[in-house]
């Protein structure tokens, strides 16, 4: 069986250059949960929605701006055009495509992409993960830590649970040193990149995760919730405890306060 992320990146690499063609002349308008979205994001999606749906039309593919009904009973591609619409705007570099594919409830697939640095991030089941740059792969291999009380985290809070997130976050300041960063795609190839040992994210959405999902299980390390369960994929939602967290070992939950 011949891997599938072969096909898809010339595609996400031209819905780059779309956004990128945007860079010195774009407008900004809100959408209903009032963050911003720009021409870039909605002519990436098109894009890309077009050009998945082409290469495979059995296949469900959605977009963040479609904002339509999700069915994991079947293989289904998940896209966000412009994680960091906000970065993106600011003419900050850390803005990213995201893009996963969910076969029947379990991520097979999974891809971020830098567009301002040409730089990608690939993972697909039973495959391994990848960073691809100036046309050549280089597999992902990260270390393991051994001391538990000498951890980097870094978070992206929620902020519909704004007090429950700070309260969580002071208790494990006392443990380790922990640092807020965003957007979500950012956030996650820190960690790939070894530059922090645990992730913990509190605010993300469904267009977002299947791909930290893939890129992190392929490196054989643990993502899911803050019980210490795996993501469940069911229904059009994600099951899970509040919080979800990608780390090397799920010994480091036993370090984490019970106070959710």
């Amino acid at each position: 069986m011949k891997p599938i992320f072969p096909l898809i990146l010339p595609h996400i690499a031209h819905a780059g250059s779309i956004i990128e063609s945007f860079k010195s002349s774009f407008s900004v308008t809100n959408k209903a949960d009032e963050s911003p979205v720009t021409e870039a994001d909605i002519q990436a999606s098109a894009y890309l929605v077009k050009s998945i749906h082409e290469l495979f039309p059995e296949d469900l593919v959605l977009s963040e701006e479609d904002l339509t009904d999700i069915d994991f009973s079947q293989r289904i591609w998940l896209i966000d055009p412009l994680d960091g619409t906000k970065n993106f705007i600011k003419w900050e570099d850390t803005y990213s495509i995201m893009l996963s594919c969910v076969d029947h409830g379990v991520p097979i697939l999974g891809i971020i992409y830098y567009p301002a640095t040409w730089k990608i991030f690939i993972a697909e089941k039973s495959f391994g993960a990848y960073t691809w740059t100036c046309s050549q792969y280089e597999k992902i291999n990260i270390s393991w830590k051994a001391d538990l009380d000498n951890i980097k985290t870094i978070y992206k809070p929620s902020v519909t649970r704004f007090e429950s997130t700070m309260k969580l976050i002071k208790e494990m300041e006392a443990f380790w040193s922990v640092q807020e960063l965003r957007p979500t795609g950012f956030v996650c190839t820190e960690i790939l990149e070894q530059k922090y040992d645990v992730l913990v994210l509190w605010g993300w959405n469904i267009y977002e995760i299947g791909a930290i999902d893939c890129l992190v299980n392929e490196l054989g390390w643990f993502f899911g919730d803050l019980n210490g369960k795996r993501l469940e994929y069911v229904n059009g939602v994600l099951r899970f405890n509040y919080g979800c967290i990608a780390t090397w070992s799920k010994d480091y939950l036993s370090k984490i306060p019970n106070i959710i």
